[in-house]
């Protein structure tokens, strides 16, 4: 079912050439939606047109539920309450009678792990627990739609990494719509079901984060979510472009390859041959004719290219290898347990399909 609807939406500012243009965004029930973009591409400005904060110069926004809370990047808790009051604020403005905001106020302590906080004060708080009281003080009024205007980026990085196992595991268990601005794209990779990614105040991309890492519609969306391997056209040495840039009758300008899509070999050369007749093979084969290259993807859909090792560095189980293919470098990643006896300077083969290639106009 659809949450919210917004069409042609649009908001501008005095004295500012900054526009939101969104010319339609749908939200469905009890996704976990992202807004994803660096700093000033108009995030936390969209979060507030939904939030109704602020009004659009022109458009619709279509929600089917008003029940609607937000947790801002700072926690704003009023200094001179204590934790269960801060929480109670709230209820108290909805008239929900004193046993039930009681009983509200502990079980949402419990959530977000401040069972025994809740006669503290905020300045007995840290950065974290601060953050819990307000996801707790917007939880207790059981919205059915959740916005958060990139609550965790003030904390540090173990405590961000608590903070998102919680809300993911609010979200799993609640069901609810959640709105979340971010530009932390490890945060997008681990909480949103969906995520629009921003430029400049409109949407660029949209689908879920997996989907729009393996295939980016554009080059912008493709260099914010770090894509390696972006591979301007043409490099005949590792993609012909003639082959591979015209289909249904469009020209790309850019391939990605991604690096986990590499395999990686030595290349074996018998140790009397000189450096010169190495190369001059490897020339050989890296410029085949287009007829042979071509022959070559239909039959066995494996491409292999001939470079150098130029780096080798380990990273959380994985190795990560830079190899030099004509004037470029590419990335190639593979596990560690996959570690070959290969050394920095060494000739090595890469080898991939071409059904892994994305190609970008």
């Amino acid at each position: 079912m659809l949450q919210l609807h917004l069409k042609d939406v649009k908001k501008s500012y005095k004295g500012n050439s900054f526009t939101i243009d969104i010319d339609e965004l749908k939200i469905n029930q009890g996704e976990f939606f992202g807004l994803l973009g660096p700093s000033g591409c108009g995030k936390t400005t969209l979060l507030k047109l939904i939030a109704g904060l602020i009004e659009p110069d022109s458009g619709t926004i279509e929600m089917n539920s008003k029940n609607m809370t937000m947790v801002f990047q700072q926690p704003l808790l009023f200094p001179h309450l204590s934790i269960e009051k801060n929480i109670e604020f709230g209820l108290k403005m909805s008239k929900v009678e004193k046993s039930k905001r009681k009983q509200l106020i502990h079980h949402y302590l419990s959530v977000v792990g401040l069972t025994n906080y809740n006669k503290r004060y905020p300045s007995e708080l840290s950065g974290g627990q601060m953050q819990r009281v307000s996801i707790a003080r917007a939880m207790v009024l059981k919205p059915q739609i959740l916005l958060m205007d990139e609550p965790f980026s003030a904390l540090d990085p173990s405590l961000r990494e608590d903070m998102r196992k919680l809300i993911f595991r609010i979200h799993r268990d609640t069901k609810m719509t959640i709105v979340f601005v971010t530009h932390d794209i490890d945060e997008a990779f681990e909480l949103f079901s969906r995520v629009a990614v921003l430029k400049e105040g409109r949407i660029i991309d949209i689908g879920s984060p997996e989907d729009i890492y393996k295939k980016p519609r554009n080059i912008d969306s493709a260099m914010f979510l770090k894509s390696s391997n972006i591979i301007e056209l043409p490099f005949d040495e590792l993609i012909h472009a003639d082959q591979y840039t015209k289909v249904k009758g469009k020209k790309y300008k850019y391939a990605i390859i991604r690096p986990e899509s590499f395999g990686l070999n030595k290349r074996e050369t018998e140790q009397n041959k000189a450096n010169n007749e190495i190369l001059i093979n490897e020339c050989e084969f890296n410029n085949k004719s287009k007829v042979q290259r071509s022959a070559e993807c239909i039959k066995t859909d494996k491409i292999t290219a001939l470079g150098t090792l130029e780096s080798i560095k380990s990273k959380l189980g994985f190795i990560y290898y830079n190899v030099k293919i004509g004037n470029r470098t590419v990335e190639v990643v593979e596990k560690s347990d996959n570690q070959q006896s290969i050394c920095v300077k060494d000739r090595v083969e890469v080898i991939y399909s071409k059904s892994d290639i994305h190609f970008i106009e």
